[in-house]
């Protein structure tokens, strides 16, 4: 019996991949990985739109004609309103970590005036 040089091949282990074949997966989860990274950091924005109301002002006029201590209403005060655009600017990243916006008002349409509250406070003794 002769024995001849058996040639012997290398077989990939149990559970891993031949590097010919996982060489393309490992550059296109590496790209993958890139593109995520730099993704989280970018910041996309967005526009909202919120109905605001606008308080109205109290002023206090002296008055001669009431009694020290009374006071009287002249004219009641009503809230205005208003519509304000806000840009929201926030990343992926600020989203993972809990971070607030970042919100700047492009606009602002007040839609009725405040009407400010007239009070008349007594100085008569």
């Amino acid at each position: 019996m002769t024995r001849g040089k058996i040639s012997k091949t290398r077989k990939p282990k149990k559970g891993k991949a031949s590097s010919k074949i996982a060489f393309p997966y490992r550059i296109g989860a590496l790209i993958l990985f890139i593109a995520i990274a730099i993704g989280s950091f970018v910041p996309f924005s967005s526009t909202e739109e919120l109905h605001e109301t606008i308080p109205y002002r109290t002023t206090y006029q002296k008055s001669g004609d009431l009694e020290l201590g009374q006071t009287k209403v002249n004219t009641e005060g009503r809230r205005g309103d208003k519509i304000s655009t806000y840009e929201t600017k926030r990343s992926l990243f600020d989203m993972l970590i809990g971070k607030e916006p970042i919100r700047q008002i492009v606009s602002t349409t007040i839609i009725k005036e405040a009407t400010g509250k007239t009070v008349s406070e007594g100085t008569k003794r």
